[in-house]
């Protein structure tokens, strides 16, 4: 058993090992050798270059530019649907805002 098993043992935590990644935060200003692998028991953890959490996408930077793209596109379909159905739906139904104040105070750049 290694220390991160005997953690979670001791902590009474089950870990889902099929959805598990490893990100290794690093800062972009500096070099930082790639984190190789994590093994937890018989499996393997792999390291990732992004990861999703609770729907936000951030990267090893800790850089929201994948998640914007992601929502950019989800958004670009989201209205191009509108566009077909727009003759069938209200006004007030097409201008709803859902949860982007997440995006809230974003660089000009990521934005």
């Amino acid at each position: 058993m290694n220390d991160n098993q005997a953690f979670f043992l001791s902590h009474k935590l089950v870990c889902n090992q099929s959805k598990t990644e490893v990100l290794h935060l690093t800062s972009r200003f500096t070099q930082h050798p790639p984190l190789s692998n994590i093994t937890f028991g018989q499996n393997i953890i792999p390291c990732v270059s992004k990861a999703r959490n609770l729907g936000t996408i951030v990267d090893r930077h800790l850089i929201m530019t994948s998640h914007v793209n992601d929502i950019c596109r989800h958004a670009s379909l989201a209205l191009r649907n509108i566009g077909r159905v727009r003759k069938y739906i209200t006004q007030s139904s097409t201008e709803r805002d859902y949860c982007n104040s997440l995006l809230y105070d974003l660089p000009s750049t990521e934005v």
